[in-house]
Parts: structure tokens; C-alpha cells; sequence
């Protein structure tokens, strides 16, 4: 359990730097995108090494995500109490949750999301970043798995 919290407190200053680092490279044109695709590499490579856990590395990687994706999972489901009417969410929760998905901003703005009855529908986008962050962590440790099961180089370390 505490190395599970050590991946997740890790993944979770990961998240903190890229925000950072995401956020002054937005100065430079491209710049942002590298640094958002850098984000993703070093997740997958995290997702990875937790995928080579010998015991229950599902359950592991899965907590992990979910310890370092925590201000995310609250402010998403705090933004979508006040789109439905049933709470009440300060101008700053949304500003929490936008600066939150910095590291994948860069991508969201290739697309144009229209506005429907005042609601912003790049905000779905944003909603559903933080289960992605998890299937991105699981989808690197399946792979992980299937790899080093099918590795030839695993089976000559074996003979």
C-alpha cells in the first residue's frame, strides 16, 4: 500500500510540474504541444513500471491514478453539481478545474467546441480527462504485461 501511495504522490507532483511547465510554454507556439505529448510519454512510462508489479498491479496502478488524479475527480464532480442546478461552485472551482487540465489544453484548443444554452461544451472534454488519465495508466501496464509475456527475450533469460 505505500509504495502504491508513492506512485501515486509522485504522479500527482508530475501533474503539478507539467502544469507549470505546460502553462509557460503556452508563450511559445508548438512548444505547448511538445511539452503536453512529453506529459503523456512520462505517464505511459509510469503506467508502465507500475505494470511490471509482480502482485495485483491492476488494483496498484488503478489507486495510483486515482491518488494523483484526487483534485481532479473533486473539482469534476463539483463543476457538475452547479451545471445541474444542484450545487453551488464559485467562479474560482471552475478556474481550479481549468488550470488543473493544463497539461492537456493544448490539445483541447485544436478543436472548436460550440455553446449550447450558456453551457461550454469543452467543459465534457474536461470531465472526462481524469478517467482518461486512469485508462492511460491501465492501457501502459496491459501493455506492459503482454509485452514481457511475449518477450523473446524473456523466454532466452529463462532457458
Amino acid at each position: 500500500m505505500r509504495e502504491t501511495l508513492g506512485w501515486g504522490l509522485r504522479l500527482f507532483v508530475i501533474h503539478l510540474f507539467f502544469i507549470f511547465i505546460v502553462w509557460l510554454a503556452s508563450y511559445f507556439p508548438g512548444l505547448d504541444l511538445l511539452f503536453s505529448l512529453t506529459y503523456l510519454w512520462v505517464i505511459w512510462q509510469a503506467g508502465v513500471r507500475i505494470g511490471h508489479q509482480p502482485v495485483r498491479w491492476e488494483l496498484k496502478t488503478l489507486l495510483a491514478g486515482i491518488v494523483a488524479q484526487s483534485p481532479g475527480f473533486f473539482l469534476t464532480v463539483a463543476n457538475i453539481k452547479y451545471y445541474w442546478g444542484t450545487g453551488i461552485v464559485s467562479g474560482d472551482y471552475t478556474f481550479a478545474f481549468e488550470l488543473w487540465h493544463t497539461p492537456a489544453l493544448p490539445w483541447l484548443s485544436l478543436f472548436s467546441f460550440p455553446v449550447y444554452d450558456g453551457f461550454k461544451s469543452y467543459f465534457l472534454a474536461l470531465f472526462l480527462l481524469s478517467p482518461l488519465y486512469l485508462a492511460l495508466l491501465l492501457m501502459a501496464g496491459y501493455r506492459a504485461r503482454r509485452w514481457t509475456e511475449t518477450s523473446p527475450r524473456e523466454g532466452l533469460k529463462q532457458a
